[in-house]
């Protein structure tokens, strides 16, 4: 689906205090967006805001599909997300919380690869209370994709991951960055070098 992504003089304050304004973008199919910036400059805020998660103070964002515009209660079926503030069940395994999570369009097999892929399909029938933090990190992105979503949003995609599963992360970044659009909040250069486009806040 050939999702955009519309953000018009976007702006957020918080108790009078300004994080940023006047960003404008348009993101569609295979645009890669990096917004950097310091601690405490709205990175994350973003993330959100153009995620449809949380409104803007001022300004615009809508998405399309082609030239239709996407309902913003619908805007959920095209977008997956992952950061440390979304947390997944931790009394589930992490099949049940792919099962919970995933619409069912590729299938067992293809939730199988996926395990494979993050290499945790050992650990499938294992709580996630009983799972290390990277292995965690692992599953938010597995989450974040099952629905082989149009839109991904990333927050510090690598937190908490040793190499290997950095070169996992990293790598099924790129393979799938030509087919959706990506957005990922870092001030990792590794992490920045895997988008094309650079927003900085806070500068």
């Amino acid at each position: 689906m050939n999702t955009i992504i519309s953000a018009e003089s976007v702006g957020k304050e918080y108790g009078g205090r300004k994080l940023f304004s006047g960003v404008t973008l348009r993101l569609r199919r295979g645009d890669s967006l990096c917004l950097r910036g310091p601690n405490g400059s709205g990175k994350t805020t973003l993330l959100r805001i153009l995620s449809c998660q949380l409104p803007p103070t001022r300004g615009l964002v809508e998405y399309f599909s082609g030239d239709s515009r996407i309902d913003r209660e619908s805007v959920f079926l095209h977008v997956g997300m992952a950061g440390p503030s979304i947390e997944p069940y931790g009394e589930l395994t992490a099949l049940e919380n792919i099962d919970f999570v995933s619409r069912g369009g590729i299938g067992r097999d293809g939730v199988d690869r996926h395990l494979r892929a993050f290499g945790l399909f050992e650990h499938r029938n294992t709580a996630l209370n009983n799972f290390s933090t990277g292995m965690k990190q692992r599953l938010r992105y597995i989450l974040a994709t099952i629905n082989e979503p149009s839109v991904i949003f990333l927050d510090e995609p690598g937190a908490n991951l040793d190499e290997a599963g950095k070169r996992m992360i990293y790598g099924h970044i790129e393979s799938q960055r030509g087919s959706r659009i990506t957005v990922i909040a870092t001030n990792d250069r590794r992490e920045e070098r895997l988008c094309r486009e650079v927003v900085t806040l806070g500068g």
